[in-house]
């Protein structure tokens, strides 16, 4: 955990010292999905067995974001990418054949991506690639039973925070005065903390695809 909070630092330290360049910015909105993963899913997938169920399956959820991002220009190719955003995860496991359940944990977080940036220019537009570590804190952590009869939600944490990495790929096109952004994206936090404490990592991937605007006009890359 030590290591994705060092590199975190790092790269805002980096990004913040470049204050004499051009500081560019923008907004984006975007939609996927996101699957749960950890020490305390098995658990879980294990009590699920023990109770009778011959299949337990993973069940994505449905996710969106809605954010933006600031980025600090480091080299001519490189810049560092700060991306602050609210989002929804969760996911399922689905029992089933002995004994029926659909039991799922959801959350709405705050997550910063710090991302290394580059770009590749292409005759129109360019192709963006970034990478870098993730944090991510839910208030709070919610769990849901769905039996096919009743339905049921309660607590699971007051706070979960997470440690992880993101990346992706976008391609960007300036139009008038600014660019259009169409970015692909994976976050995965790899490491939890939970407060009350929980039995085991809970963590929340997800696979986005978002579009947005940087404000940065035509000819300023």
């Amino acid at each position: 955990m030590r290591s994705w909070i060092a590199g975190t630092i790092l790269l805002v330290a980096l990004a913040t010292g470049a204050s004499s360049l051009e500081l560019t910015g923008g907004v984006k909105i975007g939609a996927g999905g996101s699957l749960v993963y950890g020490g305390w899913v098995d658990g879980l997938r294990d009590e699920l067995y023990g109770l009778g169920a011959g299949v337990v399956e993973d069940q994505a959820y449905f996710s969106w974001r809605l954010g933006g991002w600031i980025e600090f220009p480091l080299l001519d190719r490189l810049s560092v990418r700060l991306e602050p955003c609210l989002a929804m995860v969760g996911g399922a496991l689905l029992a089933s054949d002995g004994y029926d359940l659909l039991a799922g944990v959801w959350a709405v977080e705050l997550e910063l991506p710090v991302l290394a940036v580059t770009r590749l220019a292409l005759p129109t537009g360019s192709i963006v690639l970034g990478a870098g570590p993730l944090i991510a804190v839910a208030v709070p952590v919610l769990q849901t039973w769905n039996n096919g009869v009743v339905w049921y939600e309660d607590r699971l944490a007051w706070v979960l925070a997470g440690f992880g990495v993101a990346g992706g790929v976008g391609y960007e096109l300036p139009v008038g005065p600014g660019t259009i952004v169409l970015d692909l994206r994976v976050l995965a936090p790899l490491l939890s903390t939970a407060a009350p404490s929980i039995d085991g990592t809970l963590n929340a991937a997800s696979l986005e695809l978002s579009a947005g605007w940087d404000f940065r006009p035509r000819g300023t890359r």
